[in-house]
């Protein structure tokens, strides 16, 4: 069985380590949906305020195995990227353009070797129907 963390400022909910969010708000444990939205998870809880909150799942799990709330302004000084990487929200400009770079160059390559490719396989197409013309 999983082990369970205590969500801080979310009284009555709690996340696993498999990253499943469950609300004891009615005496039983019940297990939320997750929807994804802008290709993140997101869960939506209701904070010690009343106020209903989403937060990514990634954000939830994070902050809660650490002890500090979700919704706090230490955790929204923080971008955590679904891969665990955490950075500042002041720096992250740097590790995004970082992700884009690597991920652009990646793609480029990946163009360019379809490029040869398709342009190989119409030349032989062509040397084909040249051949059949004649």
């Amino acid at each position: 069985m999983a082990k369970e963390y205590e969500i801080p400022d979310f009284p009555g909910y709690t996340i696993d380590e498999d990253k499943k969010v469950y609300s004891y708000k009615k005496g039983k444990k019940k297990k939320l949906s997750i929807c994804i939205k802008e290709g993140a998870s997101v869960v939506a809880m209701t904070n010690n305020n009343g106020e209903r909150k989403h937060l990514s799942v990634q954000r939830v799990y994070y902050f809660a195995i650490r002890g500090i709330s979700p919704d706090s302004s230490q955790a929204k000084n923080m971008v955590i990227f679904q891969d665990g990487t955490v950075a500042d929200r002041k720096n992250y400009m740097e590790v995004i353009l970082r992700y884009k770079l690597e991920s652009l160059g990646m793609k480029k390559d990946r163009i360019a070797a379809d490029t040869k490719q398709k342009s190989d396989d119409r030349f032989k197409l062509l040397k084909i129907a040249i051949d059949l013309q004649y």
